[in-house]
Order: structure tokens, then sequence, then C-alpha cells
């Protein structure tokens, strides 16, 4: 089985969410994970256990507040009071081999489960195999703290229903508002948070949240409503001079553009690049930078067409240097912000998606 980083929201009661906001769940991120087999009948480790535990050990070495979990089973071969013993000897051999890699034993808890959870079927030896296995498991035990807010129209002040995203390090979470346009949920302290807003009929919006150690409740979020020949930048959307590739940091806005289309099914947008050629004249239609120009939009494009966007919603065009933000940029901040892309929504009557071909 192979070693992966897994991200996951920790699994709160439901009940918890009605408890007092001064109420502090403990709980678990779950960050990485690996699976060790053995042979029928035997505790001993196979020769690329140490191998196998690497990633885990990497991981816990970053971040002293991280702890380990091993979970040891069996397949059913055997008395149900022999394979718990078995399973209890595999565990121990897992946490001797790791308290000889380094691993302080305050990080370790060990369990083991006899034939309790199969991960197959014992029916087939291949399924035997996969239920003679301890799993590795590198976990942050944390305090969650209640954080509530509200998704409300910019213009009318009205509450909007909508979708709530939330992710940290180790930490992702969905939300749907109630009919107030109020989210609530529990998320871990001392944690830096992305909070993405969606409704339909709407523009998205980021917000980011330094959550310390006591709740917080959000100011609300608002959203402004889509029309026809508004137009907004994609934030923290920003390109490697001269190319049409997106600086790493930055490729998170495609995602969430992707959110914005599925949103809005019934959107038709123009997607606009933008380059930074300061202090010159406007570039020629067909010019290298033009041409850049048109390619970065173009990216963007082929992204949401890939995701299953339809090409027949979307126009990409290129305007060069024809619209800085800054034309006479002097700073790399000023630089950076000429090399954008813009959303534009367009008015069903004058649109041809043709004029991509």
């Amino acid at each position: 089985m192979k070693n992966s980083i897994l991200l996951y929201l920790a699994l709160i009661p439901s009940f918890l969410l009605g408890q007092n906001p001064k109420s502090s769940p403990l709980s678990e991120l779950f960050v990485d994970q690996s699976v060790l087999f053995f042979d029928s009948g035997k505790a001993d480790l196979q020769p690329n256990a140490d191998s196998l535990l690497q990633p885990c050990l990497e991981v816990l070495r970053k971040d002293p507040n991280l702890r380990i979990r091993v979970r040891a089973h069996t397949d059913n071969i055997g008395s149900i009071a022999f394979n718990k013993q078995l399973s209890e000897r595999r565990a121990d051999s897992v946490i001797t081999r790791l308290f000889a890699l380094g691993v302080d034993s305050s990080q370790v808890v060990a369990q083991g489960f006899g034939e309790e959870e199969p991960e197959a079927s014992n029916q087939t030896e291949d399924g035997r195999q996969m239920n003679r296995r301890a799993t590795v498991e590198v976990f942050q035990p944390v305090r969650m703290l209640p954080l509530r807010g509200a998704i409300i129209d910019s213009e009318t002040q009205e509450p909007l229903v909508g979708q709530v995203l939330i992710r940290g390090r180790y930490f992702r979470d969905s939300l749907q508002t109630d009919s107030l346009g109020i989210y609530e949920t529990f998320v871990p302290e001392n944690s830096n948070l992305v909070i993405e807003t969606f409704s339909e009929g709407y523009f998205f919006e980021t917000t980011m949240l330094q959550m310390k150690t006591e709740p917080i409740e959000l100011p609300q979020i608002a959203l402004p409503k889509i029309k026809p020949g508004v137009s907004f930048d994609l934030k923290n959307f920003y390109f490697v001079g001269n190319q049409a590739v997106l600086l790493e940091r930055s490729e998170p806005e495609l995602n969430r553009l992707l959110k914005f289309m599925q949103f809005n099914p019934t959107v038709l947008i123009e997607i606009a690049g933008h380059v930074n050629v300061p202090n010159n004249p406007p570039v020629i239609e067909g010019s290298w930078e033009h041409n850049l120009s048109i390619e970065r939009a173009k990216m963007v494009h082929d992204f949401l067409v890939e995701q299953g966007i339809s090409r027949h919603r979307m126009l990409f065009r290129g305007y060069g240097n024809w619209e800085m933000r800054f034309p006479q940029a002097r700073s790399a901040k000023e630089q950076e912000l000429n090399r954008r892309v813009e959303i534009r929504i367009m008015e069903e009557k004058t649109f041809n998606h043709k004029k991509n071909e």
C-alpha cells in the first residue's frame, strides 16, 4: 500500500455543535499514514519496514506536537484469543522499531485489534494478506474552538444561502449556511485558516483568519451580485515574468474560479489576460507581448475546460499592456499586479464563443 499525505476534518460529534460556544472539544487532525504488512502467524517486521516508516518520521520530526498511533490487525486464521495476542505483538514490534528510530515513547500509543477490523475478505489469500497489517498514523491532538460567521448581499445586506469552505494546514471543512446566512463549526486553535464563500448569483470571496485560543465570531462577509459588464480580478493570481506560468502561491485561485463557475452554471465570462510593459506605448496586436497576454488567459480557459466547464460559456482575450493598473510601474509589487487575469461577466446577446476559434 502506497504512503500518502492525507488531509481531512477530524470527526466531531454532531451534538457538540449545539454546545455552549465556550466549550472546547478535543479532537485529532490526521496528518500522515504508513501501512506495514506481516507474514502469516508472525510478528516480525519485514525488511522494507524502515523505508515505509520514513515519511511518517519525517513529518513527525518537523512538528514536535504530532503523535503516532499504531493499530495492529490479523487475519482470521487461528483462535480469537491467539489473534488478539498476535496483533498486540505486532504492535509491540512496530513501536519498538519506532523507538529505535528516535521516536520518543511519549509520542506513541498502540493497540492490537486481532481479527476484529478486516480490511478485506478473509476468504482469499490476497484478502488475508491485506488484513495482516499495522497502520502507523501520525495525528495532531488539538483543542477545537467554535467559529461562527455569515454571508450577506453586499448591497441589500440580506442573508445568503451558500457554501463555505474552510481549510488550514491539517484541516478542511465544507459547510452550508442556513436561511439566515449563518454557518457554525469547530476549527483548530492556533491555526491559520482560509475561508472561501460562494453563493449562486454572486461573486466569491476569500478571507484569511488567524485562529488563536479564543472563539471568534467573524464579521459578515458581503458578496457582490453578478451583473453583466462587471469584472473582478482573481486575487493573488500572478504569473512568472514573461511566461504564462502561474506562481505556485496563485494556484488555489484557479480552484476558486472553478467553484464559482460550478455554482453559477448559466454565467458567461470573458477571461482577460494582461502583461506588464510599463513606461512604454501600447504593444501592437500580434506582438510577442500581446500573444503572451492571450496565452495567460487561455491557460485559465483550458484549466476550466479540463475540469468540465463548457467552453461555450467562456471567451479568452489578451489585452497586452493596454489596461495596466500601473502604467509607470516602479516597484516589483506594481509590476506583479500588472501581470494579471480578470473575469468579466458577459451578456448573452453580445457573447460569441466562436471568437476563441
